[in-house]
């Protein structure tokens, strides 16, 4: 009988002992299998907070987005939006996102007011058919002919403000992002371009926010103010690994838009020409230049 040899070396029984005893042997199982899943654990629950925090920060933007456009449209009557007032109005939104940092990268706002134009026939300039109005029963936009008893509006944006537009006014507005918000689509929202178009309506409820666009179903008679926010959040913990599983570089950012109707409808602006009561919104003279100044 040969025996057993361990690398060609035959091992003494003393060796061959201790071989026995380290495999019966069940101390520190548990330290191993803490070491072994610890990983895990940490990615667990780090993962878990960090979401939270996404989650308190997407709500706060939402909360924040809705003050401001009700805010605006709480203006007071025959009372214009100044700047400082708007200033004070952003300084809100971010004092609500406290406690996540409002820096220059990591929270853009701004609010829109936007009015409603009633057609009762063929819109004029002709440039404003066929996409601009929406009809209030059931016909496409393409066919569907405006009436006094069933018009049609079109939307413009009569004014943006911006931390970036009132900063020299309002220094307390300098902490917050010089940009406008970047809607879905990758674009701001501005005042109609050179052409002088107003807003397509989408034809989808439930479409999601753009800068050139109005879910159809916003149309109507009056005025509205939109207010727009985005906010990213860094987490704290495993920024590079949720990057990579996002495929981004700058957090996660959630952008919230909320709609509203001034609530003094008496303390609005309205079209020189006198286009009647649907042409209206919250006046801000300071900001409506341009193509903004009518439709």
């Amino acid at each position: 009988m040969t025996g057993i040899r361990l690398f060609g070396v035959r091992p003494s029984r003393r060796l061959l002992r201790q071989f026995a005893r380290f495999r019966r042997a069940c101390e520190g199982i548990a330290a191993v299998e803490f070491a072994l899943i610890l990983p895990l654990m940490l990615l667990l629950y780090l993962g878990s907070a960090e979401t939270t925090q996404a989650v308190m920060a997407s709500r706060k933007a939402a909360v924040a987005a809705r003050t401001m456009s009700d805010l605006v449209g709480q203006q007071t009557a025959n009372t214009n939006m100044t700047d400082t007032m708007m200033g004070n109005i952003f300084n809100a939104a971010a004092t609500i996102m406290q406690p996540f940092g409002t820096g220059t990268s990591a929270l853009t706002i701004d609010v829109a007011a936007v009015s409603f134009k009633s057609f009762t026939a063929a819109p004029s300039p002709t440039s404003l058919n066929p996409y601009v109005y929406v009809p209030t029963k059931s016909a496409t936009a393409s066919t569907f002919t405006p009436t006094s008893t069933d018009p049609g509006y079109a939307a413009k944006i009569r004014w943006v403000a911006s931390p970036a537009l009132i900063n020299a006014s309002t220094a307390g507005s300098t902490t917050l992002s010089n940009a406008a918000v970047t809607m879905p689509d990758g674009a701001a929202r501005v005042c109609s371009s050179t052409s002088n178009q107003p807003l397509k309506p989408q034809t989808s409820t439930t479409a999601t926010p753009k800068s050139k666009e109005l879910q159809a179903g916003l149309y109507g008679s009056g005025s509205m103010v939109i207010a727009d926010i985005s906010y990213t959040y860094t987490p704290i913990f495993g920024a590079s690994i949720l990057q990579y599983a996002w495929s981004t570089t700058s957090g996660m950012s959630t952008t919230n838009t909320t709609y509203m109707q001034p609530r003094n409808t008496w303390s609005v602006c309205s079209e020189a020409s006198g286009t009647g009561a649907s042409d209206t919104w919250v006046c801000y003279p300071t900001r409506e230049t341009g193509t903004c100044a009518s439709y």
